[in-house]
């Protein structure tokens, strides 16, 4: 082998790292997810309604 057969091997294999290094990169991006959640607007109401300023906790509500 000549030294010009050893300069495009050592080429072509360091080619080849950067191909590797750039598609690793690239497939191991992800969208990054907000961590703080979104604040509720002002005017959103739960589905349910709110209970009555009487009622107790402890005893048995009439409907379930």
């Amino acid at each position: 082998m000549s030294s010009q057969h050893l300069r495009w091997i050592i080429a072509g294999l360091f080619v080849a790292f950067l191909v590797v290094v750039v598609l690793s990169d690239l497939i191991n991006r992800k969208p990054k997810k907000p961590k703080i959640r979104e604040r509720r607007p002002r005017g959103f109401r739960t589905g349910r309604p709110d209970r009555p300023v009487g009622h107790s906790r402890w005893k048995a509500s009439g409907r379930r």
